[in-house]
């Protein structure tokens, strides 16, 4: 049923599938983290510029919003940003799907020591959740945790 409501989220601008989506995972989170300490900031996956125009919206975005706000973590949109356009992941290879995502993200700033969350709707491979993390943490993040909403099989 989550893959059916991230589809329409994603392709057909259900955004009101989002609101629960994001409830379900962050009550998911809540109970992983009942003894340790949630991250400080949200940091959805983001966009390239052509995609966020021909969409509209980050549906990671989307979703990092409501998580945050269940979890009452903030969201930070501009921590990483995407530094080039990539082929869609949907019909690559594992091999391909890595090359494709190698250094398309940057951090700015230093991050020394925090604890950032990164919010992404779907993993497969993880390539893309993995090239931000590497980010994060060349930038001086003390923890990168990984949540996608869902993993496909």
């Amino acid at each position: 049923m989550p893959a059916l409501w991230l589809q329409s989220i994603k392709w057909r601008g259900k955004l009101s599938a989002a609101r629960v989506l994001g409830y379900l995972t962050a009550e998911t989170i809540r109970q992983s983290y009942i003894d340790e300490p949630l991250p400080e900031a949200l940091v959805p996956v983001p966009l390239s510029r052509r995609r966020l125009a021909r969409r509209g919206f980050n549906q990671s975005e989307v979703l990092a919003r409501w998580i945050g706000r269940e979890l009452s973590i903030p969201v930070n949109t501009s921590i990483v940003r995407r530094t080039r356009h990539t082929a869609a992941q949907t019909t690559l290879s594992r091999r391909q799907r890595r090359l494709n995502v190698r250094a398309a993200f940057a951090v700015d700033h230093r991050l020394e020591g925090r604890r950032i969350a990164v919010v992404d709707d779907v993993m497969t491979t993880g390539a893309t959740l993995s090239q931000v993390a590497r980010a994060l943490s060349d930038s001086g993040a003390g923890e990168v945790h990984l949540w996608p909403v869902a993993r496909r099989q």
